[in-house]
């Protein structure tokens, strides 16, 4: 498409540009939702801290844990299927006829990921306070008990440590796998240590607890809701057969019989202990059963290996849970620009969604030898007029401007756009940076 041609051109950027970098790179929705909790962790440990002195050693140790579990099961609760798809579900409620500003701004309910990242690096920083105060505490304490709770205390703050470095994103984009085993493998070490550390604190120095008994200490409760939450994913991890549809040698289609509702996606796996892959679903019927499939491209081992030697059943951990397309709804028309196998989340949206009226931009290659004609015809029905480009064949478009020109073409509301993490962030970048609300997956937490 030439922007010159159809009398568009791609508008300068709003503002300055030391402005643009500070909103757009510097203070995003995520960043601002980190920097909030942290801030408030930080105020509350100068306050602590500040009055240590007139706290006894081991009700200050309990007060030090409490904020540890209160940061954990923040966490811990901002990944939790129910309370993501419970945010959805709010942000959703609202109508297409409220103000634009409004819709805006609960469509960044997507960025809680914010919650999570910095409440579990407060619950860090918390848990290293308690281990130099418990050490502090029992520097007297030469007997088995003192030398338990301080190695107990060592143990888990350096597995807390581990977890919140193999989450910085330079290490968990390049060992994936090792970050995963990590977070959940030393999660549950951690869990366990940490009822190990509480009750035997509470047992050996009963006099210094907050209360007089374990049910009367706000950490119990905590940890409690914590475990909780971490064990629901895995009560509800079932080995599910597959019925797989080879679309071409480098992607397959692979189908489920359940309901789901559109915009979700699952975590499925070969083996349920390792290496979990997030896929986005698309609701389907089969024999007037209600069903769904998932469509897996060649982007690295595990998906060559699945590709190439698909299982007659896979995993799937937790429950279902929505993505950022499920909040194009609110949205009336609305642009869905997708590149790759990125049209598969897509699909979820076309199909249950049939009368939301929506452009399509999909960037490929070879679509129909790669993915097949009835997805190119699922794509055709949501919108007639949907532009395909077959970079096998024309060279690869300027995403940006072809974007941009299509949002001021189908006076669209929004942008989404579903991608690789490179071409996600321009098109939303650019398209933000020039007033459009533009949205796609993030890759921070």
């Amino acid at each position: 498409m030439d922007l010159e041609k159809n009398g568009t051109e791609l508008p300068p950027k709003q503002g300055f540009r030391l402005t643009r970098a500070f909103r757009f790179d510097y203070v995003t929705t995520y960043r601002a939702l980190f920097s909030t909790v942290s801030l408030a962790n930080i105020i509350a440990m100068a306050i602590v801290l500040t009055n240590c002195e007139r706290q006894d050693g081991w009700k200050f140790n309990d007060i030090l844990g409490t904020a540890v579990a209160a940061n954990a099961t923040a966490a811990i609760i901002c990944r939790n299927e129910l309370f993501v798809n419970l945010l959805f579900s709010i942000a959703t409620a609202v109508p297409r006829s409220a103000p634009i500003r409004i819709r805006k701004r609960v469509c960044q309910v997507y960025h809680y990921g914010g919650i999570h990242s910095s409440a579990a690096a407060a619950a860090t920083g918390w848990y290293i306070a308690l281990a130099a105060s418990t050490a502090y505490t029992t520097r007297f304490n030469r007997t088995l008990r003192g030398w338990t709770i301080v190695s107990l205390s060592s143990s888990i703050a350096c597995i807390l440590v581990m977890m919140c470095i193999s989450a910085m994103p330079f290490i968990r984009s390049n060992l994936h796998n090792c970050f995963e085993r990590i977070h959940r493998f030393g999660g549950w070490i951690c869990i366990v240590l940490f009822y190990t550390q509480f009750f035997l604190s509470t047992i050996w120095f009963p006099d210094t607890s907050t209360g007089s008994t374990i049910i009367k200490r706000p950490a119990f409760w905590l940890l409690a809701v914590t475990t909780a939450c971490i064990i629901w994913p895995w009560i509800n991890t079932r080995k599910r057969p597959a019925k797989v549809e080879k679309l071409s040698p480098h992607a397959i289609r692979v189908h489920f019989r359940g309901l789901v509702h559109s915009c979700m996606g699952i975590r499925i796996a070969i083996n349920p202990l390792n290496q979990h892959h997030a896929f986005a679903t698309i609701p389907e019927m089969e024999n007037d059963y209600p069903s769904f499939s998932v469509i897996i491209s060649n982007a690295g081992d595990w998906t060559h290996r699945i590709i190439t030697s698909p299982p007659s059943h896979f995993w799937i951990r937790g429950l279902p849970v929505f993505g950022v397309l499920r909040l194009a709804t609110i949205f009336s028309p609305v642009l869905v620009v997708a590149t790759g196998s990125g049209i598969g989340p897509c699909l979820g949206l076309f199909v249950n969604a049939p009368h939301l009226k929506c452009r399509v931009l999909w960037v490929t290659r070879s679509p129909e030898s790669m993915f097949g004609s009835r997805i190119i015809q699922s794509v055709l029905q949501a919108d007639p007029n949907a532009i395909i480009i077959d970079t096998g064949v024309s060279r690869r478009p300027d995403l940006i401007k072809t974007t941009y020109e299509l949002y001021v073409e189908s006076n669209a509301e929004a942008v989404f756009c579903i991608s690789n993490q490179k071409s996600t962030r321009e098109v939303v970048g650019a398209m933000e940076r020039r007033g459009v609300p533009a949205y796609g997956p993030i890759w921070d937490s």
